[in-house]
Formats: C-alpha cells, sequence, structure tokens
C-alpha cells in the first residue's frame, strides 16, 4: 500500500506497517545520517528487526511495552507475550515452552521485567504533570510529510498528542535536571522534538511543545517532566535540516564519499582535557618539596 501525505491514527496504520512500508525518513535515520551516510546505508541494509520479522534488542522491546503499559494497558497482552514467575529455560520444557512462544511473533518478556515496567509505568500515571499530559488524547498517531526545505518525504510517530503538547516517555538511569539534559544531547532528542513539532504542524496544523517525561529504570522510579524550550527546539531543527540535506545530497549524487572525512584531519584535545602549564609547574614543585 502507498501511504499519502497526512495523518494516520493507529487503526490506519500499525506500528509494523510504518516501518516497513512507509518509505519516508525517521529520527533514527537522521541518528545514523548525522554519523555518516555510510552507516545509515547500513542501517538501511540491516534494519533492526520488527516484532514481525524477528526479535527486537532488549532496550527496544522494553521501551515499547513500556509506552504500551501507560499509553494503552488494555492491549498489552495482546501484543506481548510475558514469561510466568519462575520461569527457566535451562530445562527442557523450558525451551519447548519459550519456543511457543516464539512462534506468535510477539515480544516475550520475563514477569520479573514487566514487574519492574508496571511500576515505571504506574510511577508516570501517578506523577501530576506527566499523568495531566496523557490525558484526552490519541496515542501513536503517524504523521507523513515532505520537509519544504529539501524535498525529502519524512515521517514521524509520537508516543502521543495531548492539545497542543507531544509528550515523549523516555526511560533513563537518572532523571535528575543536569543528568537528563546531558542524555538529551548524547540522544538528540532536541533534535526528536523539532521533527515531530514540524512533521505535525505541516500534516496536523496544530501542536507547538515537545516535553520529556523521563522516568528511572531502578527504584524509586522516579519521574521528572522537562519542556524543551524554544532556543532548545530551534537548534533541533537546525540539526535536523543539516541531516536532511546530507539525505539529499547523497540521494542525488551516489557517488560521493560516504562515510567519515576522507581528508587527513588534525586531532586535537578538547579544551577539558588540556592541562593548565602554571598548574602543572606548581604540582611538579610540591613534588620537590
Amino acid at each position: 500500500m502507498v501511504y499519502k501525505i497526512g495523518k494516520y491514527t493507529t487503526a490506519d496504520l500499525s506500528l509494523a506497517a510504518y516501518h516497513n512500508d512507509v518509505e519516508a525518513v525517521s529520527k533514527t535515520d537522521l541518528d545514523f545520517i548525522n554519523q555518516s551516510y555510510e552507516h545509515y546505508l547500513e542501517h538501511k541494509r540491516n534494519p533492526v528487526k520488527s516484532a514481525l520479522s524477528g526479535p527486537l534488542p532488549k532496550c527496544l522491546v522494553e521501551g515499547s511495552a513500556l509506552h504500551c503499559l501507560v499509553l494503552t494497558p488494555e492491549e498489552f497482552m495482546k501484543e506481548y507475550e510475558v514469561l510466568p514467575v519462575g520461569f527457566s529455560r535451562r530445562t527442557s520444557e523450558g525451551k519447548a515452552e519459550y519456543a511457543q512462544k516464539l512462534v506468535s511473533g510477539k515480544p516475550v518478556l520475563s514477569a520479573t521485567v514487566v514487574a519492574r515496567l508496571k511500576e515505571m509505568a504506574g510511577a508516570i500515571l501517578r506523577h501530576p504533570s506527566a499523568s495531566e499530559l496523557l490525558k484526552n488524547g490519541a496515542p501513536e498517531s503517524s504523521y507523513i510529510w515532505v520537509d519544504p526545505d529539501t524535498g525529502v518525504t519524512c515521517k514521524c510517530r509520537p508516543d502521543y498528542l495531548s492539545r497542543l503538547m507531544i509528550p515523549d516517555i523516555k526511560s533513563c538511569q537518572d532523571a535528575s535536571y543536569e543528568a537528563f539534559q546531558r542524555a538529551i544531547i548524547d540522544h538528540r532528542y532536541h533534535v526528536q522534538g523539532a521533527y515531530f513539532v514540524d512533521g505535525v504542524k505541516a500534516t496536523d496544523g496544530q501542536v507547538k511543545d515537545f516535553t520529556l517525561i523521563a522516568v528511572e529504570k531502578e527504584p524509586p522510579f522516579a519521574v521528572a517532566v522537562y519542556k524543551l524550550d524554544a532556543e532548545t527546539l530551534d537548534q533541533g531543527r537546525l540539526e535536523y535540516k543539516r541531516n536532511l540535506m546530507t539525505y539529499k545530497i547523497h540521494k542525488e549524487h551516489p557517488n560521493l564519499w560516504q562515510g567519515y572525512e576522507e581528508m587527513v584531519m588534525t586531532m586535537t584535545l578538547p579544551k577539558w582535557a588540556r592541562k593548565n602549564p602554571l598548574n602543572i609547574k606548581s604540582v611538579a614543585v610540591q613534588c620537590l618539596l
């Protein structure tokens, strides 16, 4: 099926169809392009398998399951296979039962993991601001649009759309302000925010804010909610526009060098790693005393 520009509900476009059938650039694609176009091509040649074609990496399965428990808990048992408490794959019976569950094509989770994910989901839903953001909206609609600056077809699938806000759930080790600020940079959540806001605006004409709901993976499963400010979204927009331009150039000129810089580069240390000569002299003097 060919999916045209526009908005699609989960009933119109399943998660598997979104990943496998919609020919458009996603946030994940942008991250690979940001590393190099060569990494993007390798990602397309050997993509992470979907739940319908093979096992997902553990982190992606758990993240998807957490979203389901928070946003559509009534669908959880339809989407995931849960192993019983005390289950062991060391016995012949356990191996047979595990193999039988894999036949369903659904991701398989242990009872221990599900119990932890339920605690995380409960923590999100108990948080005053997070719970409010996840009311009176629609989960996991898909958006397909054409970027006006590059002509590249793009897609995104926000966790949720609530009024004029896109709340996005992120699990993490540390949800404190300083630690999660670092996570935003490392995982390019500001790029995701700008990309999602622009995608929804291009197809639905609404939404202006992107908010991250951060939940820690270990007790007490602390939750914090962070709305990205306009300057942060503008920075993310500059970065994704640059990635789209890289994609466009390489599509139009397939013989261009696709990896890291092809020329010899001069390596310097970052400022934080450079030693102050005065401090070095001071240390040397102290050692002599």
